[in-house]
């Protein structure tokens, strides 16, 4: 239990453990409550690190406090030189004022320090006959082995015993907070935190984009029991990663610019932390399809310039995330021995309840931010209806996402109703047949055709719109890359009830057997700490996990 004993100028909070390695406890400024503590550690006088008090603990809401986010816990740059005597004090930047237990003093011990280190060379210097010189380089190579494991061991679990009581501590570095209604990028993410979070990881979540924040959002992740990082405490990521120096057990890092800018950073502030980049979709085979599809041989060259960055920050990751299975395969052919992890997002099956025959038309479901759905939408517009309307003249067709631009927003054709964004799609995909993904160049999964299986709503799709999900053999009728064959399995799909209902329980089973929590974090598991390697995702043709 806390202690609530005030120290002058208003600072509460107390040292929880000092050791050569590690400072723990908690601050907090009760005239202030809400706003972090700002503290400095220093040993014999000279300051080694300064340090945030904003870590959530559950024993401060027990005690009776408003908010929990007022720890710290912080691993020291250097060890302690346990051979001589060590006065650590933790007190208040602005006014010196030291927390209750401050100073600790640390007496010199027989510890592993300068002083037996220099005894043991001496010992092992002495003079000896080859087979007393063996014997001991087999101690000392058992000896090695042992603490590598010990070491191995306490970085996969957290940090030894002391994981049984505190929580590992995750970092997860992105564009933006993520907002599961803004687009598939955000879902994914926010399933893999979720993730985290029941495999035991504490989440802190830094945006490299902080002038964007919406307070909405950074209030619903708060209220996840995230920990966010926002101005006006925290002014960059380069600043978390450095300021909480040797403290997380993960970096999460999502979209390889990201991973470019802090991966390096990463691995130096936080070098026993396993560094994991979740590629989202290879950016640089968009860009190479979307210079084949233009014609275009500038976008084409910043495709082969963008292949290089992400692989580089892939090479010096401690695995790789992807969602597609096809990706995986890329990956695998590109990095050789990095360990590779397949790992789908939850989707949540929600299937429609209107009857079949009081649903009518086709709804185009994506961000209009997103380039291959824009021109997908056009595509569909100009190309693929008319042709639909050629013999089904009253099947019709909903555009429904966000950042709708104004040539579409504005479109008075026959046949197309716009509805823009629409705060629950399940309202929207209850009133039609079957949706429609023509996208023509692209990568990664798309979250359009896995929302319209979970709603039971089968879709009408391209190979780059279905690939990567692996679907089974009954799905197959839903897929054409031509206008015409697109067409074609629109008005199909619309007329035969009993096609669109097997359609509908097949893209059903795949969301609840491939696309769960379960499967999340069984994947999540093998990306992060390599167990259950025999528990394979549905298709992935055993990419999930591919391990040095």
């Amino acid at each position: 239990m806390p202690s609530f004993a005030e120290a002058r100028a208003g600072l509460q909070g107390e040292i929880d453990n000092v050791s050569p390695y590690r400072v723990r406890g908690w601050a907090r400024n009760p005239q202030l409550p809400d706003e972090p503590v700002v503290l400095l550690i220093a040993n014999n006088g000279e300051v080694l690190e300064r340090v945030v008090a904003d870590r959530a603990r559950d024993d401060l809401l027990q005690a009776g406090f408003s908010s929990s986010h007022h720890g710290f816990d912080v691993w020291l740059p250097a060890r302690l030189d346990a051979s001589r005597r060590n006065i650590v004090r933790v007190f208040r930047e602005i006014d010196g004022a030291d927390l209750f237990r401050s100073p600790v003093i640390l007496e010199a011990s027989e510890a592993f320090g300068p002083v037996l280190q220099a005894r043991l060379t001496t010992l092992l210097a002495t003079p000896m006959e080859a087979p007393e010189l063996r014997e001991r380089i087999e101690f000392l190579v058992d000896l090695v082995e042992g603490l590598r494991r010990r070491l191995a061991d306490e970085h996969a679990i957290g940090r030894g015993r002391e994981a049984e009581e505190e929580p590992l501590r995750a970092l997860v570095i992105d564009d933006q907070l993520p907002d599961s209604r803004r687009d598939a990028g955000s879902m994914a993410i926010l399933s893999h935190i979720r993730s985290l979070r029941r495999l035991g990881y504490e989440i802190s979540f830094v945006p490299s984009d902080l002038d964007g924040v919406r307070s909405l959002t950074a209030d619903a992740l708060t209220a996840e029991g995230m920990t966010l990082h926002l101005r006006p405490h925290t002014n960059s990521v380069e600043e978390v990663l450095r300021r909480e120096a040797n403290t997380f057990d993960l970096v999460y890092i999502h979209r390889y610019t990201n991973a470019a800018k802090y991966g390096p950073l990463a691995r130096s502030f936080q070098p026993t932390a396993r560094l994991v980049f979740s590629v989202a979709d290879l950016h640089h085979l968009r860009l190479q399809r979307q210079g084949e599809y233009y014609g275009s041989e500038r976008i084409a060259a910043d495709s082969q310039l963008i292949r290089l960055r992400e692989l580089s920050a892939a090479w010096s990751a401690s695995s790789v995330i992807t969602h597609s299975t096809h990706e995986a395969e890329l990956l695998k052919a590109d990095l050789g021995r990095t360990p590779i992890a397949v790992v789908p997002w939850s989707v949540t099956p929600r299937p429609v309840v209107r009857p079949f025959d009081r649903r009518r038309g086709v709804a185009f479901v994506g961000s209009f931010m997103h380039a291959p759905n824009l021109d997908a939408a056009r595509r569909l517009v100009h190309a693929i209806m008319p042709r639909v309307w050629s013999t089904e003249p009253d099947i019709p067709c909903f555009l429904i996402g966000s950042d709708m631009p104004d040539e579409l927003a504005g479109l008075n054709l026959d046949g197309i109703e716009v509805l823009g964004h629409v705060p629950d799609l399940f309202f929207a995909l209850n009133r039609v047949r079957l949706s429609v993904a023509p996208l023509a160049w692209g990568a990664g999964i798309k979250g359009k055709v896995l929302e319209s299986f979970a709603h039971g709503v089968p879709c009408a799709m391209t190979g780059i719109a279905a690939e990567g999900i692996c679907l089974p053999a009954a799905l197959d009728v839903c897929l054409g890359d031509s206008d015409e064959a697109l067409a074609l399995a629109i008005v199909t799909l619309h007329q035969d009830e009993a096609l669109n209902r097997r359609c509908a329980e097949a893209g059903l089973a795949l969301i609840e057997d491939g696309w769960s929590e379960l499967r999340v974090d069984a994947a999540m598991r093998r990306a992060i700490i390599g167990s259950e390697p025999n528990l394979k995702l549905p298709g992935s043709n055993g990419i999930e996990q591919l391990s040095r």
